[in-house]
């Protein structure tokens, strides 16, 4: 088999799929905590839509699923779902259970040598994404979302390499070398390398270009000249994120700005205010991280995880299934185009009303309860996270509050 630097761009497109049917026979593992803490989140009667992104932006797996879905022809989006928090909002609590739990239940937790790399490697990617976000707000505020969600799945291609290759690949992963020099290794002697392995998977889940293209470029050096578009700069600083060396023990840079000329070179950024942006993402990261303290003692069966999920899913399921939605021909509904989406806004309690995400079909998908008044519309706008488009009936519905509120 040649090496992957001895590749045409035929052979590389040959690569992609058959590296994609390998893929589907062994899958890609969620983290344990991840799914213990979404069977905490299944047993509280409050929690909201935020309390399961905060859980599922950790996993590559799952966002990368997750995205997918919210990209489907199912939701009809105008424009590509690309933040991991539109995402679930679209999906709506419901569904976010189901598929969360659903996707642990079809894996099994690893118990073999890999697991350690797999663990490890999931919270290094979190640094990264907490990083990316980071940079992103000083150079693209925007898409600081999409920055999370690129620097999380940087690495998601390792654990699987171990699966795809065996035990060389733990050896070329024990070597104290920093991670450019880690993808050299794999591109001169081996048939693929991680990247190959993300950027199947972004095929595989249909992630806008916007998210697909840095995370196939990422170990990709920025020409002198590069573009501004989201995706050029998000390139910028995934090269950046992923070339740091993070310490085993404590998942941070061992410097306080680490590899200063590069990210000078690349991403414009001074040692003051790496030194800054640095110390901001290690803040994040640990309140991130934090998301998942006390679970430690639920993990002491992992075996018994799969059980638990089955009956969580299965619970779900019947209430579900059991439970009868008012339509949108309801009376006191009223039916309104916001941000590329549908609107139902129903008449609650005496002051009070209830505006609910729809599909095309009607099928509700989120909620926020609200009593009406003047700044309401973007109050909507906020809680569903939908931005300002071209055809929105903003007026209507203004005015359909109004009425609500007379």
């Amino acid at each position: 088999m040649k090496v992957r630097s001895q590749l045409t761009a035929a052979e590389v497109e040959q690569l992609y799929r058959s590296l994609e049917a390998r893929l589907d026979r062994i899958g890609l593992e969620t983290q344990p905590e991840v799914a213990v803490r979404i069977l905490d989140l299944v047993n509280k009667a409050d929690v909201q839509i935020a309390d399961y992104a905060s859980v599922i932006r950790t996993d590559a797996a799952l966002s990368g699923r997750l995205l997918r879905l919210a990209n489907s022809a199912f939701f009809a989006q105008v424009t590509p779902v690309t933040s991991l928090d539109r995402a679930c909002v679209l999906l709506g609590v419901e569904r976010l259970r189901a598929f969360s739990l659903g996707f642990y239940l079809s894996r099994a937790a690893a118990s073999d040598v890999g697991h350690e790399l797999s663990r490890r490697v999931w919270g290094e990617s979190v640094f990264r994404g907490c990083l990316s976000s980071a940079l992103a707000r000083r150079l693209l505020p925007e898409y600081a979302m999409e920055a999370f969600v690129v620097g999380l799945m940087l690495d998601a291609g390792v654990p699987l390499m171990y699966k795809l290759v065996g035990s060389p690949y733990l050896l070329l992963q024990a070597e104290t070398a920093a991670p450019p020099k880690k993808h050299h290794r794999e591109f001169t002697t081996l048939g693929f390398t991680h990247v190959d392995v993300i950027t199947t998977l972004a095929r595989r889940w249909k992630l806008p270009p916007v998210l697909a293209r840095p995370l196939a470029w990422h170990h990709s050096p920025p020409a002198e000249t590069g573009g501004t578009s989201p995706e050029h700069v998000l390139h910028r600083i995934v090269y950046y994120v992923g070339a740091i060396d993070l310490d085993r023990r404590t998942t941070l840079p061992r410097e306080a700005a680490p590899m200063s000329a590069l990210a000078s070179k690349v991403i414009g950024c001074d040692e003051r205010e790496l030194t800054k942006v640095i110390a901001s993402a290690a803040g994040e990261y640990k309140s991130t991280m934090g998301v998942f303290s006390g679970v430690g003692s639920a993990m002491a069966d992992l075996d018994a995880l799969p059980d638990m999920v089955h009956v969580q899913l299965s619970k779900l399921l019947d209430d579900t299934l059991t439970r009868s939605a008012a339509g949108p021909d309801r009376p006191g509904v009223g039916r309104f185009k916001i941000g590329g989406c549908e609107v139902d806004i129903v008449s609650d309690q005496p002051g009070w009303a209830v505006a609910y995400l729809v599909t095309a079909g009607g099928e509700r998908l989120a909620s926020h309860r609200f009593i009406p008044g003047p700044d309401v519309v973007s109050q909507i706008r906020h809680a569903f996270s939908l931005e300002v488009t071209g055809v929105d009936e903003e007026r209507a519905l203004a005015e359909h509050i109004r009425g609500l509120a007379a």
